[in-house]
């Protein structure tokens, strides 16, 4: 079912399953569980996990979180999220798995990323023989987990083209070893990376061979401030108050400014949860921006250039 963002208060049956074991350790956990991890998920003062905020998908005009879901329920299906940073795209995922009860395994790509890395090398046994050992990809899809792979477009091109026949034929040809692999019918794969604008210039552009086979879906940043304001307040002020709510309002106004002007550095959601730990450890609410924004400048842009606006919003 998807259940937050429009569809908070009249859930959508995509048809994607809730399985039966929420206690498997792949599958992300709130951060008061005892076995929570590294993807654990922030909670509110309640102890319920802190949803997603949902952004409409520019060109299909749907709720992300349902378009995600209804893909996956097809099964195999490969789905790309195209999205600038810290826009929640592995957020969405994982708060996703976490309601069905799926595993969540993330890898994160690389310039250096073999198939190997991917899929697990040939390592001799305690018997002297050779055998194929089991990589975190090849691993998430025999237990049946999402497979997420972050930054997928930087990796070599002989690891992205491993996965055609995945894609196509839904098994993975291990062509170091000859290996077979047939996945688990619940397993799914996601692919993430940044959009091709001029803040991520440097990132590779993605064959055309391996585009065509994936689902597209853009992440945008959260377009209305009122909704941001809330999922930050959720988040930061959980436990605490941290940063009062009308502070909080003129931060991610401000945010949503650097957002639509292309010299100057981008404050994402991710940065403003950031901010909103350095006003917890003293800082004023001014200070935090200012270091967020000169924490995130690229060589070429001057935070200076930023702080007069800011004045008029702290």
């Amino acid at each position: 079912m998807s259940d937050i963002g429009r569809n908070a208060q009249d859930p959508v049956p995509t048809g994607l399953h809730i399985l039966d074991n929420p206690d498997h350790p792949d599958v992300p956990k709130a951060a008061t569980h005892p076995d929570a991890g590294d993807d654990a998920l922030p909670v509110d003062e309640a102890g319920n996990v802190v949803p997603p905020a949902v952004p409409t998908e520019p060109r299909l005009q749907l709720p992300l979180d349902e378009l995600l879901a209804k893909k996956l329920a097809r099964g195999l299906v490969p789905v790309r999220i195209v999205g600038p940073r810290g826009s929640g795209k592995n957020f969405l995922i994982k708060y996703l798995c976490h309601r069905t009860n799926r595993g969540y395994v993330s890898v994160d790509c690389d310039e250096a990323t073999h198939t190997e890395d991917l899929f697990g090398p040939l390592t001799p046994t305690e018997d002297g023989l050779i055998a194929p050992r089991n990589g975190p990809a090849k691993q998430a899809l025999l237990n049946g987990s999402v497979l997420v792979l972050n930054e997928f477009p930087v990796m070599r091109a002989g690891a992205a083209m491993s996965l055609h026949r995945l894609l196509n034929e839904g098994k993975l040809l291990v062509k170091a070893h000859g290996e077979l692999v047939e996945p688990h019918p619940s397993a799914r794969i996601v692919i993430t990376m940044n959009p091709p604008t001029r803040e991520y210039r440097d990132s590779e552009p993605m064959n055309s061979a391996t585009r065509g086979r994936f689902r597209a879906l853009e992440q945008p940043y959260i377009q209305d401030v009122d909704e941001e304001v809330a999922k930050l307040d959720a988040q930061v002020n959980a436990s605490h108050e941290v940063v009062d709510r009308g502070t909080l309002r003129k931060i991610v106004q401000f945010a949503h400014q650097t957002r639509h002007n292309e010299s100057w550095p981008t404050l994402s959601t991710r940065n403003l949860t950031i901010l909103c730990e350095h006003i917890e450890d003293g800082a004023s609410p001014k200070a935090a921006v200012k270091n967020e924004v000169w924490a995130v400048a690229e060589p070429n842009q001057y935070p200076e250039d930023v702080y007069e606006t800011l004045n008029d919003y702290l």
